[in-house]
Order: structure tokens, then C-alpha cells, then sequence
């Protein structure tokens, strides 16, 4: 209960983002540098050679995508594949947009977009989850003006897709 209370009180009163111009190539490779060791998993990376730049919280941003690989891992352990990959690429798009995706090879969504992102949403009840990964997400990514989606993958493998574009500057 204690842990639920917390997370709770970090969600709600989440801080007002400070803008800083951060290299979101830069912050990517960090953050997934910090899940390599994961037992059984393997996470890729496919960046633009050049720098892109957003306007950002650096910390929230950092925060957002860690709670993103933490449900692709949990996804990941749920699913019966023998090695979890997470796969992350990065593009701009037509529209100038910096575009990051997150592929995993989990099981996928069980759910609407519309129904996971509700606080307190879980499907790990029993295992902790609290349900307020995806709802911080979606609320930092609104508070820096990103577009967020999130789908089952259409490849032909179970799994997750997320896309989020940031406007550059």
C-alpha cells in the first residue's frame, strides 16, 4: 500500500516540466544503457548519425521512456519467447518530427489505448503493478506537446508498438 500511496503522490503532483534544449539521441542511448544487463533480454538501437534536438525535462523524459521499457519487459516476462527483445529506432518524419519507437516481442496489448492509460490500470495486480506507468507517460508526453501512440505490432509478431514524435528546435 505504501509503494501505491507513493506512486500516487509522484503522479499527482508531477512538477511542471522545465524546458531545457536536450540531445534526445543522447538521452535515448543512456536510459536504454541502463536496462543492457536485463537477464534474457536484448535491447537494439538505431539512431540518426546526427544530433536532434528537443525542448525538454530532461528527468521527465528519461522517466517516460523507462517506464516504457519497464512495461516491455514485463510484457516480455509474461510472454513465453525465450529471449525479450526491445528494439528502439528513431527517424524524423515529414512533418520535421523527431519519431522514436519502441518495438517489442511480449505479449502485446490485451486492452484499448484508451483503457490502459487509465490510472490505476493493471493487468499485474498480483505482482505489483500499481497502474500509473502509463498514465505518468502519457501526462509527460502531453506536457511536452508529443504525439503518442500505442499499438500491437501489425508484423506478424506478438508484441507492443509505441511512437512518440517530439517537435525539434
Amino acid at each position: 500500500i505504501g509503494h501505491l500511496v507513493n506512486e500516487f503522490s509522484n503522479f499527482a503532483r508531477l512538477p511542471d516540466p522545465n524546458f531545457a534544449k536536450i540531445d534526445i539521441n543522447s538521452l535515448l542511448e543512456k536510459t536504454i544503457g541502463s536496462f543492457k544487463n536485463h537477464k534474457n533480454l536484448e535491447i537494439r538501437s538505431s539512431f540518426p548519425d546526427s544530433q536532434y534536438y528537443i525542448n525538454a525535462d530532461i528527468s521527465q523524459i528519461n522517466r517516460a521512456f523507462q517506464n516504457l521499457i519497464i512495461n516491455a519487459i514485463n510484457s516480455i516476462e509474461e510472454s513465453s519467447v525465450e529471449k525479450g527483445i526491445i528494439f528502439f529506432k528513431s527517424y524524423i518524419d515529414d512533418n520535421n518530427k523527431y519519431v522514436v519507437t519502441l518495438i517489442d516481442n511480449g505479449i502485446g496489448l490485451k486492452y484499448d489505448k484508451d483503457e490502459i492509460l487509465k490510472p490505476y490500470f493493471t493487468t499485474r495486480k498480483k505482482s505489483g503493478g500499481t497502474g500509473l506507468g502509463l498514465s505518468i507517460v502519457e501526462k509527460i508526453l502531453f506536457d511536452h506537446q508529443a504525439d503518442f501512440e500505442i499499438i500491437n505490432r501489425t508484423d506478424g509478431v506478438t508484441g507492443a508498438e509505441i511512437n512518440i514524435a517530439f517537435n525539434l528546435v
